[in-house]
């Protein structure tokens, strides 16, 4: 029997601890995006490249703790990378990693659409 790697079921790894930690994480990173603040930074950084944090302060109009516990989240999601120059850190988007989200979300997307599910994310606001 083949293993059918477009289904969401193949994202599933055979051991349950494993698959339990992988939820765990996978959790995480999504409720970070969730955020409306750190949507803003991401949407910034993508628009403008890497950032220091008083740019990405100045630009959002956020306090600087505000915005470097946003970034901290989205470093632990492993959403953005930092590089340091000097004193400073610049931060930038992880494509590589917005992509794999991206590329799960479709797999989930095209499995409930293939078995008739409901998506709630396809359903317009009224």
């Amino acid at each position: 029997m083949q293993e059918n790697t477009d289904s969401i079921a193949a994202v599933v790894t055979k051991d349950p601890l494993q698959h339990i930690a992988n939820v765990y994480r996978s959790n995480f990173v999504l409720k970070q995006l969730t955020n409306k603040v750190r949507q803003q930074i991401i949407r910034l950084l993508i628009q403008n490249g890497p950032q220091c944090v008083t740019d990405i302060c100045s630009e959002l109009k956020l306090p600087q703790a505000i915005a470097s516990q946003n970034l901290s989240l989205l470093r632990r999601a492993v959403l953005v990378k930092v590089e340091t120059d000097g004193k400073k850190r610049y931060y930038s988007v992880n494509r590589e990693r917005l992509g794999q989200i991206f590329k799960w979300s479709e797999l989930f997307e095209n499995d409930n659409r293939s078995k008739g599910r409901f998506n709630p994310l396809s359903v317009s606001q009224a």
